[in-house]
């Protein structure tokens, strides 16, 4: 494993991709620091020495502070530097802290990390970050989040448990790839694409949601998930996909009701055997009573109180046609519809929904 680094860096000149660190400008507290904007007194965590050193600058739980002391300066750590945990064989836990911004590629890559704790104010994971962290076994990536690189957690055979943040609008490509060992993923509404290869190979995933924002899923995104067994896509229009996004098409497919003849006409959606609706139940939709909100409608206006002010309030037909919508102020909003007496309609207040007979 000594060379690893070496080769990682034979690897990256050869895509163009190489930021190569010089050896670290100082140590504190066994965590070694490269300057990278001394004015503003910023540093980055990285690596022991040169590519050629050894593997096992950090081992057990590493706790990285908001700021460190050297040369009677001041410093805040606001990266992850690039192979900085790279090879880490008897490394087990990383805490970072709030003042982290970024954590660069290939920061992790191959390290033997088992968990990770991301702070508050990590914005952007780079490529391949954490690639190959077998004994990875769960991820819990925040809202902050904003960025997922490239092949982040591709070949984290181990990793069972994935929550994925509502900062998170692209999941880029093959950033779980290979990751044999997730069973159930939800990807959130925030996300609207979802790139080439994204879940390749994820064999034994059986259950799949997809988030009603998801308007391109890229050729590959889940090509080899052979254990499909249910998917739920909540968006009514069916997204863009590539004809080899899927292979499993025995998997049972659950749209929006609206919407089921959409996908039963358009490709690669309809090649699988099994189209139902969405049950009220797996679209959040329940009776007024289930929630703190009182709703009142009478000939064709809606009146909806108990709500936060800059609440959006948005009313539907059964068959997917918004009606109206209003933004609550003074803790209430007034919508009309036009609609007759005994048509029922979908309310939907922020993330919540419910049907009312008007």
């Amino acid at each position: 494993m000594k060379n690893l680094r070496f080769l990682l860096v034979v690897v990256s000149l050869l895509f163009g991709t190489a930021s190569v660190n010089a050896k670290e400008d100082f140590e504190v507290d066994g965590i070694y620091y490269n300057i990278i904007d001394y004015a503003n007194s910023y540093v980055e965590v990285t690596y022991k020495g040169d590519f050629d050193s050894s593997f096992d600058e950090y081992a057990g739980d590493v706790v990285i502070p908001e700021t460190v002391t050297y040369a009677n300066k001041t410093f805040t750590v606001t990266r992850i530097g690039y192979l900085a945990f790279c090879g880490c064989k008897n490394l087990k836990s990383v805490t970072i802290p709030n003042s982290v911004t970024c954590i660069v590629r290939q920061a992790f890559i191959c390290s033997s990390i088992t968990s990770v704790k991301l702070g508050g104010g990590v914005k952007e994971i780079g490529n391949q970050a954490f690639s190959d962290c077998t004994n990875l076994t769960s991820v819990t990536i925040p809202d902050n989040v904003t960025s997922l690189g490239n092949a982040v957690f591709s070949y984290c055979s181990n990793l069972s448990s994935l929550v994925i943040g509502d900062g998170i609008t692209r999941i880029g490509s093959y950033v779980f790839c290979r990751c044999k060992s997730l069973v159930s993923v939800i990807i959130p509404d925030s996300v609207t694409t979802i790139g080439l290869g994204a879940f390749d190979d994820c064999s034994n995933m059986t259950s799949l949601i997809i988030g009603s924002g998801v308007k391109i899923i890229e050729a590959r995104a889940f090509l080899f998930c052979d254990s499909l067994k249910n998917i739920k896509v909540f968006a009514e229009v069916p997204p863009v996909a590539d004809s080899d996004t899927f292979n499993k098409f025995d998997a049972e497919l659950c749209v929006p009701e609206q919407s089921i003849a959409s996908y039963q006409t358009t490709a690669p959606w309809s090649k699988f055997k099994s189209i139902r609706a969405l049950t009220d139940e797996e679209t959040g939709i329940s009776n007024v009573k289930d929630y703190p909100f009182e709703v009142q409608a009478k000939g064709g206006i809606i009146n909806v109180t108990g709500v936060a002010d800059g609440t959006m309030v948005e009313i539907y037909g059964l068959n997917g046609t918004k009606f109206g919508e209003g933004k609550s102020t003074l803790n209430s909003a007034t919508i009309n519809i036009g609609q007759q007496p005994d048509n029922i309609v979908i309310v939907r207040i922020g993330k919540k929904a419910m049907k009312v007979v008007l």
